[in-house]
């Protein structure tokens, strides 16, 4: 259960529609609970468009379509979909605002490919504390994004959310 006011409900249509990925929502429609950032991704996605959805019942928002949703269109009849990596798995669509580092580096299963890897590589360890150092470019990024279209709310860090993984 996300736990968005119903004030914010526009916000959020907007931040999805724009490319920014569900956790990020989150944050700038300030969700201050530790509870849904541990969720894993998909199901954080699929709560997220379940709530857009309930408050929109013909599926219709005021937000215009994305750009990559016409790229999509226009894309032969081979590439329908999101598009697949070397391994196989799908590539989601970066987001804007935290360039992936919530899409998929918080998730459990990353930071147990690291960890496998780090072993098979031969080092021998005890203890094992993944941290992750965030570039500036985020902060003058989360800066700018609450300039132009937040003023007045207060947005969960992301230095801070990551703390929480």
């Amino acid at each position: 259960m996300l736990l968005i006011e119903e004030k914010y409900r526009s916000v959020a249509q907007l931040l999805l529609s724009s490319g920014t990925c569900s956790r990020c929502v989150l944050r700038f429609c300030r969700v201050g609970s530790p509870a849904p950032y541990r969720l894993p991704y998909k199901e954080v996605t699929n709560e997220l468009q379940k709530y857009l959805s309930q408050g929109d019942p013909a599926g219709e928002n005021d937000a215009p379509p994305s750009k990559k949703v016409k790229l999509e269109d226009t894309t032969s009849n081979e590439h329908v979909g999101n598009s697949e990596d070397v391994n196989g798995s799908q590539v989601v669509g970066i987001c804007t605002l935290c360039l992936g580092i919530l899409q998929q580096f918080c998730e459990p299963e990353f930071i147990k490919k690291v960890f496998v890897k780090i072993n098979s590589a031969g080092y021998e360890l005890k203890d094992f504390v993944f941290s992750v150092s965030l570039p500036a470019q985020l902060s003058v990024r989360e800066v700018k994004f609450y300039l132009i279209f937040i003023s007045c709310i207060a947005v969960t860090r992301l230095n801070f959310l990551t703390t929480w993984f």
